[in-house]
């Protein structure tokens, strides 16, 4: 879960963190942006307190890969922080990958693998935005873990997605 790897970064790997994740802080981003930019209007974002030093501007990345197999591919879900530095591959985070073939679709199956995976995230990056572990999962089932409702990375930092890209294998499929 993204929420997870945020804090545990934060709390066991801070230089990693501060290069990876923070890069030059949440300021030097937010700073950029502009006040009329649409993804501001009514967003929860500006209400949080003192929100340009906290907020961690992230993107999810949905990457495709072709397989050997015809018609087929591999999928990747990604995460990283749009303020790190360095090699993408010490920046960019997996959150989920299938072999295309291998998942359960409603039609067929009466569940939709993706929905559930997409669940899970959901509850992972709204965590990350509100600063705190999620306490149940997406059916509202109480989570029985021991980061359930603690506070993420110690309250000083929070994620938020502001950017979702992907390449043309994974949204062409």
């Amino acid at each position: 879960m993204p929420n997870e790897l945020f804090d545990m970064m934060f709390k066991q790997h801070r230089a990693f963190f501060d290069q990876k994740i923070l890069g030059d802080g949440p300021r030097s981003f937010w700073d950029q942006v502009k006040d009329n930019d649409p993804r501001l209007h009514n967003s929860p974002l500006v209400h949080v307190r003192d929100w340009k030093n906290r907020a961690v501007p992230l993107t999810i990345f949905g990457d495709g890969v072709s397989s050997t197999r015809a018609g087929n591919s591999l999928h990747c879900l990604c995460w990283g922080s749009m303020l790190g530095s360095g090699w993408s591959q010490d920046s960019v985070f997996l959150a989920a990958g299938w072999p295309k073939g291998a998942c359960a679709v409603r039609d067929k199956h009466g569940v939709s693998a993706l929905d559930v995976l997409w669940s899970w995230l959901r509850v992972g990056f709204d965590a990350l935005f509100h600063g705190q572990h999620p306490s149940n999962d997406p059916e509202g089932m109480p989570l029985r873990n021991e980061l359930a409702g603690k506070s993420i990375a110690d309250g000083e930092y929070f994620g938020v997605v502001w950017g979702i890209a992907a390449d043309l294998e994974y949204a062409a499929n």
